[in-house]
């Protein structure tokens, strides 16, 4: 698990000393600073063809955001930013747990023996999905061939009535004004893709459990370009996959049609009218 950042401690080093007073020019005083890391991922096609027919690899490149200053996983010497004049004082400890954090989820080094500073890792392709929901999740920067990715924060979910059907719309957020609509996502997912492009240039994912659901959902109605489509005969089985959504919008039509099957109790004899002429069947009582 990524840990929690602690805030930035910054040291101005030229200005104080043991506790004296040292007086320095300005253009050679420094901060140092020292900060809980933020991992990022850097992936991309690997570099040299799999070692199976059908074992494809991607090359993951490790790196650590401190409070801005990128430094890699295998820079041999002090970090310093030039432009704030500053120091960066790494987190060994952060750095290394964040290494294992990745051979957890799959990743692992490029040959045997390799040296377990570097910071580059290959991971499956077939596993790369999964590892980076959760790394988006636990608050990773994770990029592939230059795009990085965003995770999902929200869906709106809306039903709508029509004369004989009932339309699902829906809008996934990503963040900072980003939304594409469900059906999207759905479309690509159909393709084989687990993340949507956006306009950005970024690549959007959902976690797993929304992926299931919808998938799920969508599978049951006709899918449309910006909805879903169902039946009235659908009406229940739609309200029971909606459940745990915890928002949805519903008309006044489909909240009809869904107290109508609450209040649904059974069938019952009715008692036959003494002007009936006949026999009924069990069934027909």
């Amino acid at each position: 698990m990524l840990a929690s950042s602690s805030a930035p401690q910054i040291t101005v080093v030229g200005a104080v000393s043991d506790g004296e007073t040292v007086v320095l020019p300005e253009d050679l005083r420094y901060e140092v600073l020292e900060t809980t890391p933020r991992p990022r991922v850097r992936v991309e096609r690997a570099k040299t063809p799999p070692r199976f027919a059908d074992e494809h690899e991607l090359t993951a490149v490790v790196e650590f955001d401190y409070d801005g200053t990128i430094v890699p996983r295998d820079a041999r010497t002090t970090p310093y930013d030039p432009e704030r004049r500053r120091m960066i004082k790494r987190n060994a400890a952060a750095e290394l747990d964040a290494l294992q954090r990745l051979q957890n989820l799959g990743f692992r080094r490029p040959w045997p023996g390799a040296i377990p500073g570097k910071s580059e890792f290959t991971v499956a392709v077939t596993q790369f999905g999964r590892a980076v929901r959760i790394l988006l999740a636990e608050g990773w920067h994770v990029e592939a061939e230059g795009a990085s990715f965003r995770t999902a924060q929200n869906m709106r979910v809306q039903v709508r009535s029509g004369i004989d059907w009932f339309e699902l719309h829906g809008d996934i957020d990503f963040g900072e004004g980003r939304t594409v609509p469900l059906t999207a996502m759905l479309a690509a997912l159909r393709r084989g893709e687990g993340t949507i492009q956006l306009g950005d240039g970024t690549r959007g994912m959902v976690p797993e459990d929304w992926l299931r659901r919808y998938v799920r959902i969508a599978g049951f109605g006709d899918v449309h370009e910006d909805h879903v489509r169902y039946k009235p005969s659908q009406t229940a089985l739609l309200d029971a996959l909606l459940e745990a959504q915890p928002s949805v919008d519903v008309d006044e039509a489909f909240a009809r049609a869904r107290a109508a099957m609450t209040s649904f109790h059974g069938v019952t004899d009715v008692e036959v009218p003494a002007t009936f002429k006949g026999k009924l069947r069990d069934y027909q009582r």
